[in-house]
């Protein structure tokens, strides 16, 4: 080696040494959970809604892995937190056991299902109900002690649910909204209306197909651990009260606009009105989308499941008032329109299961508007905040569903999958500005004039 060649090489290793010596080691999130947790029913061997999480995760400078098992319940999965010398309740294998992954951060991902759920003696249901809390609580106890921060999955369908049975289901993911952690609304992705899968988005009874579990994996806010990471807090547990003559926070012409940086599915948006006027309310900035076939064997048998699909067709979908009718417009086109009383304060959702290919439009807590559609959202935007005194603006990467509606209409705020909680409770100047984001994300509202 030249004595030139020396200097290059001992220029190149000082510079990576100085390039590399502040660089934080890559936080880790595991998937600590059963069998759809663990990707069970993914055809393509994708890792499931976590490992389709992986992708996105690190983009953000984020490892993501699994440790999870098919078949775990709160109970059986104390069996694997690591290795010890009692004999396991089930086989384990070496990349099962929590502790040694050394995670920063655990999604949660266990099932009613497994709990036993789905016996017909209520009695038995109910406390199938009560251990599932207690067990999910400990296992949060357990990871606080250890330093393992927690993001709970919400429960999620089974073919086989009963009504009871989807009533517990929604119940309980109520219950988790009210603890102090961040959530993911699986349920709200693929729900079919009655806690089965959405057609053609599931494998067998208990487990979604790969379309399945890519729909799951969108309601995972993509900015969630670098929020937490950041020590962004909790929002709070209820909704601020909307004050009476909000709308005279906004300069004369206000519009609110919010751009969606990761792909969204399935979204609620829902916000509160006290002054309304005729003209538009909310603006949805859309890809079109198309459920397409693809077939797989499962057990020798030749299956067909859908994936969703974008299309190169943009649609704009737009909800106006006049004269006291409320439409949902696509263009010139009313889709959907109903009667609505323009004098009192009122909440407007809108909510859309793509999988389901279903648009919900709520007022207050009664659904009164009912589309078929597919659409993959890229962005929001409020027009006339100031006629209409906007207010607590939230955006759900999940479909809420009636139970979810009638929560936060009573002033509950539901945690899971929240991508943006504004309570826009502040007096804004005119021009460009960020609006404060209460929720566990990045993403940003801004105040457009």
């Amino acid at each position: 080696m030249t004595k030139a060649n020396i200097k290059y090489f001992i220029v190149a290793v000082l510079a990576f040494l100085i390039l590399t010596q502040d660089l934080p080691a890559q936080k880790r999130i595991a998937g600590f959970g059963s069998s759809v947790c663990n990707g069970t029913g993914d055809e393509l061997n994708l890792g499931g809604y976590i490992g389709r999480f992986r992708d996105i995760a690190a983009r953000h400078g984020w490892e993501v892995i699994s440790v999870s098992r098919g078949g775990d319940n709160t109970v059986t999965i104390q069996d694997r937190w690591e290795k010890t010398t009692t004999a396991p309740l089930k086989p384990v294998s070496d990349n099962q056991y929590l502790i040694p992954a050394k995670p920063d951060y655990i999604i949660l991902g266990l099932s009613l299902a497994n709990e036993g759920i789905r016996k017909d003696i209520k009695s038995s249901r109910d406390s199938v109900f009560t251990r599932f809390q207690n067990g999910i609580l400990r296992i949060i106890r357990q990871c606080d002690s250890l330093g393992i921060r927690v993001v709970i999955a919400n429960c999620y369908p089974h073919s086989f649910y009963t009504p009871d049975q989807y009533d517990a289901i929604k119940q309980m993911n109520l219950f988790i909204n009210t603890l102090p952690y961040p959530g993911i609304n699986l349920l709200g992705t693929i729900d079919d209306g009655s806690g089965h899968w959405a057609e053609g988005f599931y494998r067998d009874e208990g487990h979604p197909s790969s379309g399945g579990h890519r729909e799951m994996s969108f309601a995972i806010v993509p900015t969630l651990f670098d929020a937490l990471e950041k020590g962004k807090p909790q929002p709070p547990q209820k909704i601020l009260q909307h004050k009476n003559n909000l709308n005279k926070r906004f300069p004369e012409n206000t519009g609110l606009v919010t751009s969606i940086s990761d792909t969204m599915h399935s979204f609620t948006v829902s916000f509160s009105m006290n002054n309304l006027s005729d003209g538009e309310i909310l603006s949805i900035d859309a890809l079109g989308a198309s459920a397409d076939t693809s077939v797989y064997l499962y057990k020798e048998n030749t299956r067909k499941g859908l994936t969703v699909r974008a299309s190169d067709q943009r649609l704009n979908r737009m909800l106006r008032i006049k004269d006291g009718i409320l439409s949902y417009v696509s263009g010139n086109s009313i889709l959907a329109s109903a009667g609505i009383d323009q004098r009192n304060t009122i909440r407007l959702s809108v909510t859309h299961n793509t999988a389901l290919g279903e648009t919900r439009i709520y007022l207050n807590d009664k659904k009164i508007v009912n589309v078929n559609e597919r659409l993959i959202p890229e962005g929001f935007s409020f027009q006339n905040c100031d006629k209409n005194g906007t207010g607590n603006i939230l955006v759900y990467r999940s479909s809420l569903n009636d139970d979810e509606i009638g929560a936060v209409c009573g002033g509950a705020l539901l945690k899971s999958s929240l991508e943006i909680f504004s309570p826009l409770d502040e007096t804004y100047g005119k021009g460009d500005k960020s609006i404060e984001n209460l929720a566990q994300s990045e993403s940003k509202l801004v105040l457009r004039q």
